[in-house]
């Protein structure tokens, strides 16, 4: 539910509610809310146990931040006089696209954690935050023979290892494209992650001999050579799943879990490509689903196929636009319904923010179109300057992708990011903001990230 008002005065009840101050918020109303301090520059797919995470959280100068976290017996203004929330315990969950085009996006992503980081301290006065992440490859028959050695889909697991001990998948699976950069140029070297449930206060954190930032940084990069058949929205509700390991105290033996009672929760999901969530791998065989490569004139599979499979639309029409699409809800597709349910309606006591960065249009998702590629070199078409001196073809992309791009961007890091207009997430995006205890906060991947990273900052911050 996007609200208006941020109110920044709120009395803590118990810690499951922050209620607003009716006669305290009535004058923040109508301001801004606070800006954003600006951000700086496993993967086996084995679920190990969470006992690797340290459950010490500690300063930067090396004090334990268990007693050095602030408290406050009622509201507290900050330095301008804006009042500041008690309390916030906050688990935050990322799904990280690790497909070819994704590469500059991650880059974007991992940078955008220090503005996440530092807005969560500057607008409250006691902090308690989980972050977890994973991929969207759950693997697909389709993919399995172009696996790289060494490689295992994440299957939704937490990831516990930095890029930098992974950068072999920062080559794509044709092995023509390397991009170790996007790792390299993130994440500092000799930072070593405590586990699977990266954790942060307000001064400290369980990241030994380097900063949550630093951890952050390492862990978003994922690579570009996972599965094209992105199950995105799937891997989000496995992260959340409350019987997975990683979330049951009794399955981490002592450690440090992830999801917690108490604690608001945060979804963010990063792709390029429209999610698919498949009920069944095998459908990946079904030729009814493919569709035809202009180069052959046969039909071929490709990732139309979650277009295909997951969504239904009319046309397109003789200028190329499709209207009235909407996800399909024959069982073919892990459902809209489902996913909410599991991400909002089943944590009727938890704050849930859900952050997609998709195809967007970069001017926002009113402005995102339905449609067939266009032809020609962006921004006159759809095109990369790349993908025009290989004689690829906008007909081709239709083939691939099933529907053409919200959004074409060049990345200020280098590399382009072409995000297909999204239908599931933003029917996933949209069911969640109306919901009471959800919130969703959409942003464009080929955009700039920080003002997705303010969103999630206010909505968690002044949920009530």
């Amino acid at each position: 539910m996007r609200g208006e008002c941020y109110c920044h005065a709120v009395v803590q009840v118990g810690r499951a509610a922050r209620l607003c101050v009716a006669s305290l918020c009535l004058g923040a109303c109508a301001a801004d809310p606070p800006s954003l301090p600006s951000g700086g520059t496993d993967g086996s797919g084995t679920a190990s146990t969470a006992t690797e995470s340290a459950a010490a959280t500690t300063t930067d100068d090396g004090a334990d931040a268990s007693s050095t976290a602030a408290s406050t017996d009622g509201p507290t203004t900050d330095a301008t006089g804006v009042m500041l929330p008690v309390a916030l315990t906050l688990d935050i969950a990322i799904v990280v696209d690790n497909t070819l085009g994704n590469g500059a996006a991650q880059a974007r992503l991992a940078q955008a954690m220090d503005g996440l980081v530092a807005g969560l301290r500057a607008t409250t006065v006691d902090l308690d935050v989980h972050v977890v992440l994973t991929t969207p490859d759950f693997g697909n028959p389709a993919c399995t023979r172009f696996q790289p050695a060494g490689y295992a889909p994440a299957l939704g697991a937490p990831q516990a290892r930095t890029c930098r001990d992974h950068l072999s998948d920062f080559t794509s699976l044709s092995g023509s494209v390397q991009m170790p950069e996007v790792c390299e140029q993130v994440c500092p070297e000799g930072t070593v992650l405590p586990g699977q449930v990266l954790a942060f206060t307000l001064d400290g954190s369980n990241v030994e001999g380097a900063t949550i930032e630093d951890a952050l940084r390492c862990l978003v990069p994922q690579g570009i050579n996972g599965c094209g058949f992105e199950s995105t929205l799937r891997a989000a509700t496995t992260l959340v799943d409350p019987t997975q390991c990683w979330n049951d105290p009794a399955c981490t033996e002592g450690g440090q879990t992830f999801l917690r009672p108490e604690a608001d929760l945060a979804v963010i999901v990063m792709t390029d490509e429209l999610d698919c969530s498949l009920g069944d791998p095998e459908l990946t065989a079904d030729q009814g689903y493919w569709t035809v490569d202009p180069s052959t004139g046969q039909p071929a599979l490709s990732s139309a196929i979650c277009f295909t499979v997951g969504a239904a639309c009319e046309g397109p029409d003789a200028s190329g636009t499709f209207t009235n699409c909407s996800a399909t809800a024959d069982g073919n597709m892990l459902l809209v319904e489902e996913i909410v349910q599991r991400l909002v309606v089943a944590n009727p006591n938890k704050h849930v923010t859900f952050v997609p960065i998709v195809g967007y249009d970069e001017a926002g998702p009113a402005m995102t179109e339905y449609r067939t590629w266009r032809e020609g070199e962006w921004p006159a078409g759809d095109l990369t300057p790349e993908q025009v001196a290989q004689g690829e073809t906008a007909a081709y992309q239709d083939h691939v992708y099933g529907l053409g791009p919200g959004c074409v961007g060049m990345s200020r890091l280098g590399g382009w990011t072409q995000g297909i207009a999204p239908i599931r997430i933003r029917e996933v995006c949209e069911t969640v903001d109306d919901a009471d205890n959800g919130d969703c906060c959409p942003a464009s991947v080929c955009g700039d990230f920080d003002a997705a990273m303010q969103c999630l900052v206010d909505r968690a911050t002044s949920a009530g």
